[in-house]
């Protein structure tokens, strides 16, 4: 356990990531009024009204924390979402409190919106454990997202009330303290024994900065007035045991939890193949550490987008598509939908009664990535993983003079084989199994595809040995092969 000041923080960060895990950051640049309410630190130029450094993506701390987080993709650096929601003028000001502007929103300093990090904001403690979302009760101060660009922040949030913590008076003192201070080191340690849980079950390994961040999102309890995310409490309640337990269970390959981590490729499509019984809620969470986003010039509450590599999840059942949980941060008060999350590094997908069967989650990107490739987290519980995950690749960028589906090779073939096809012309493109009856068994692609030749590698391995059909479609254009599953 190492300690620091603030001072040089982010030139000892990067000294020392390549062999860190978990860093606690209780500070942070002073924005809006000052805790004593006798100084006003933002920018009258740019408004009076607001300091516009809530929210804002900086150079020298958004995007640096990013790319200290980058370039160390084990360390996961935890920061407090601070306590402006609860600063103002102690006299009469012509500026505002630093809640006002917003409703208590978009109160979060720079270091706290960088994208690779876990901001924690505060709550009540709980006393007697948590039952249900409205025990989770929201502390006077803690500052609210979202990120001017709209991104989901905090994070978490943890116990920041009443807590009981070491001073700097001496070596053995200690005394009770308020603020996100205090839940950002307390969900630190918890983060601390989650690595320690899971090197021990695997030879000394370690989890991603983005594993770790996926496993705690994932895990979190239900916080707010409605199911997912919002800008007050992020993702939920830390919930350490909760995660534990996922721990263990996708290390036991006989239970229904998986934690894995894959590399998406340039024009690549990752499938999973999963089971559910339909017994409980189905819940799928990734997560990336993205590379630095590009900061604007400063300005009061820019839209640009800070995301870099956006990558995209959809969970493909027999008879519905399912989309990740998504937030407008124009209507902060909103519930959270479903639909296309192009602005955060975190996407989740939540089926409160699936129907039981077989499902194909799909991870996929926009545009081109950064470095041609991405390294993603994915945390899946109550659903069994079926074998190695299938991918769509694109064999090449120069359009068809037609459309075409090919015969599988190998044929027969026992569990995997290539399915390729070649698209004249850019459209919505699905690809679907049938068996010899004609039922549906399993959709392998349901997306908007450029014009190129693709190849898909599926693994069948959950199926029984016969014969299946596979449909090419896209427009009024489809066809039809037939393929042989010997085991």
């Amino acid at each position: 356990l190492n300690a620091y000041d603030y001072n040089d923080d982010n030139a000892e960060m990067s000294a020392a990531a390549a062999d860190l895990r978990l860093s606690n950051h209780s500070y942070g640049i002073i924005c809006g009024w000052d805790s004593f309410g006798l100084s006003w630190y933002g920018d009258p130029n740019i408004s009076n009204d607001e300091d516009y450094k809530f929210g804002f993506y900086t150079e020298n701390e958004s995007k640096a924390w990013d790319q200290i987080a980058y370039n160390a993709p084990y360390y996961l650096i935890v920061k407090s979402a601070g306590n402006d929601r609860g600063h103002g003028p102690l006299l009469g000001s012509s500026h505002p409190a630093d809640a006002e502007p917003d409703s208590g929103y978009d109160t979060i300093g720079p270091q706290g919106v960088a994208k690779d990090i876990l901001t924690v904001g505060a709550v009540n403690d709980i006393p007697n454990g948590y039952s249900q979302p409205s025990d989770v009760v929201m502390s006077s101060f803690s500052s609210w997202g979202p990120t001017d660009d709209g991104r989901i922040k905090p994070d978490i949030v943890a116990n920041g009330v009443g807590l009981y913590s070491s001073t700097a008076g001496s070596d053995n003192a200690y005394s009770t303290y308020d603020g996100t201070s205090m839940s950002s080191p307390n969900a630190t340690g918890s983060l601390t024994l989650l690595q320690e849980h899971y090197a021990n079950l695997h030879n000394g390994d370690w989890m991603l900065a983005s594993t770790l961040k996926a496993l705690v999102i994932h895990t979190a309890d239900e916080a707010g007035d409605a199911d997912g995310p919002d800008f007050r409490f992020g993702w939920g309640l830390l919930n350490t045991e909760k995660a534990a337990n996922l721990i263990t269970e996708a290390n036991n390959s006989a239970l229904t939890s998986t934690i894995r981590v894959d590399t998406l490729q340039e024009n690549q499509t990752i499938s999973y193949q999963i089971h559910t019984d339909g017994t409980s809620p189905l819940k799928i969470t990734i997560c990336w550490t993205d590379a630095p986003g590009k900061p604007v010039a400063p300005q009061l509450d820019p839209p640009d987008l800070m995301l870099i590599n956006d990558l995209d999840m959809r969970l493909v059942g027999t008879d519905s598509t399912y989309m990740p949980w998504v937030l407008d941060p124009i209507n902060r008060t909103v519930p959270a939908t479903t639909g296309d999350n192009f602005r955060d590094n975190v996407e989740q997908i939540y089926v409160a009664a699936p129907p039981a069967g077989d499902y194909t989650i799909q991870i996929s990107h926009k545009d081109t990535l950064y470095n041609n490739q991405q390294v993603f987290s994915i945390v899946i519980n109550d659903a069994q993983f079926n074998g190695s995950p299938n991918t769509l690749e694109k064999a090449s960028e120069a359009a068809p003079n037609k459309f075409r589906l090919y015969g599988n090779y190998p044929n027969p073939f026992n569990p995997s084989t290539n399915i390729r096809f070649d698209l004249a012309t850019a459209g919505r493109t699905t690809l679907t199994v049938y068996d010899a009856l004609g039922k549906k068994i399993t959709t392998l692609v349901d997306k908007y595809l450029p014009a190129g030749q693709y190849t898909f590698k599926w693994n069948a391995g959950q199926l029984s040995s016969g014969i299946y059909f596979y449909r090419l479609q896209t427009g009024k254009l489809s066809q039809v092969k037939r393929m042989l599953l010997v085991k």
